[in-house]
């Protein structure tokens, strides 16, 4: 057997390069993946052996490559035709002496290329398969909900707003009424999960204390989330062996809702980067699909630019990539319409992919958690008229007053003459002369 030279050896965990991101993980899929040095590639393959290749010879060249990779034999069409004949897969080993030969003689580079090489095999000599819109039926079904209107199974909802938002709060009360039963904030009724039935809550961003310190006050039933061996390891989406424990738990206990709080803290890419946290997104997309869950990722928010008010909220305040927002089916934001009042706030859906968006409810954030009502509406804006209104209801708040009088101190507090006269419409403040033909104008407030 010959030996990988150093420039064809994919780095052991480098995840700033973007090393094996999904070896290690417990699909089929992942063992041709060890000859892959690129989220991209990665992807491609797996995308393209579910598409044109049948799944008995795919997982037979899976393991083949496993076992070369392991021995540390060169990954060449003959060696896997070697290991596949030996194990007596003739028909994958006969795709691998004839379809893989066809790849370039002259060893790749990198193993970016090895794997899009091999991709490029698939597409052109794989089977093409087809079906119709039937297929969809039993692909797809009904839409469901967690929380209907709000939460779908199947797809990734976001959970966004400010700092200081309530964000881990909220998320933590919708995990209080899925094990406890109750009333949605909308006023839905909550289906009470089995009492053996788990949760998943992935903290990434070091609030696990704050988490606790609610299990207890909040007297919610416990042992019913689930945690690594360690519970105090933050894992990691990016991390190969993290990866593999959250699958192994979702597949073992099937929680239907899976919180990572929060997405900044669960990578180890850059945040702007379209290509890192579509990797990111599109593994919790997956992952949300295969097992008909729920995941709820929670989310921070830009700045609000100067000059632009921070209600309504926007999806283009979330923090990073577009590609955060594109994976989210789903985006709930919890907003603070009224700065007069901070303690009265909103959650809005700002995007809604399956449905119908669904009326907006309001909570004040309590010992007890979030306490739910009625949303809370935006001060209306301030127009000319209404400080003219306010003015003349001042002005004339003490009885009779000389008309041109009344008119210098507006002007003086830059109230326009237009702004005047309406608010006079509406007050039904009407202009009467005093002394006859030659008098004096005078305002009053009606008497009514």
């Amino acid at each position: 057997m010959s030996s990988q030279d150093e420039t064809d050896t994919p780095p052991k965990n480098d995840h700033r390069n973007g090393a094996a991101l999904l070896w290690g993980t417990s699909d089929e899929v992942s063992y041709l993946l060890c000859v892959v040095n690129s989220d991209r590639a990665a992807e491609t393959l797996q995308e393209l052996t579910s598409r044109h290749f049948p799944s008995e010879i795919a997982a037979q060249l899976f393991e083949a490559c496993r076992c070369l990779y392991a021995s540390k034999t060169q990954i060449v069409p003959d060696t896997l035709a070697d290991e596949m004949a030996r194990r007596g897969y003739s028909e994958a080993a006969q795709i691998a002496r004839t379809d893989l030969a066809k790849m370039p003689k002259r060893p790749p580079k990198s193993w970016a290329e090895k794997a899009a090489q091999i991709a490029e095999v698939l597409i052109e000599n794989g089977p093409i398969l087809f079906s119709t819109d039937s297929a969809l039926d039993n692909a797809l079904g009904e839409i469901e909900w967690l929380w209907n209107g709000f939460i779908p199974f199947g797809f990734v909802t976001g959970l966004v707003g400010e700092q200081d938002g309530g964000k881990s709060t909220v998320a933590q009360g919708f995990a209080r009424l899925l094990l406890e039963g109750g009333i949605w904030p909308d006023g839905q009724q909550a289906t009470k999960l089995p009492s053996n039935q788990k949760l998943l809550w992935l903290d990434t961003d070091g609030n696990i204390a704050l988490f606790h310190q609610k299990l207890k006050s909040w007297n919610m039933p416990r042992g019913r989330f689930i945690f690594p061996a360690d519970p105090l390891q933050e894992l990691s989406i990016d991390n190969p062996r993290d990866w593999r424990w959250i699958e192994a738990a979702i597949a073992e206990f099937r929680p239907p809702l899976v919180v990572i709080d929060a997405l900044s803290g669960s990578h180890s890419g850059k945040e702007n980067d379209t290509d890192s946290m579509k990797v990111v997104m599109k593994r919790l997309h997956n992952l949300a699909q295969k097992h008909k869950i729920a995941v709820v990722v929670i989310h921070h928010l830009n700045k609000s630019p100067f000059g632009v008010a921070p209600y309504p909220l926007s999806i283009d305040r979330l923090r990073g990539s577009s590609s955060i927002s594109q994976f989210c089916r789903s985006i709930l934001a919890l907003t603070t319409p009224d700065a007069n009042a901070p303690d009265a706030r909103r959650l809005d859906v700002i995007k809604l992919n399956v449905a119908k968006k669904p009326p907006a409810v309001g909570y004040v954030l309590t010992d007890d958690g979030p306490a739910w009502g009625t949303a809370p509406e935006p001060p209306k804006e301030r127009r000319a008229v209404d400080d003219a209104i306010d003015f003349l209801q001042a002005a004339l708040g003490e009885g009779l007053r000389p008309s041109d009088e009344v008119e210098e101190e507006a002007k003086a507090r830059n109230i326009g003459s237009s702004a005047l006269k309406n608010a006079r419409k509406i007050l039904g403040v009407k202009p009467h002369r005093e002394g006859g033909k030659d008098g004096k104008w005078f305002l009053t407030m009606p008497k009514n």
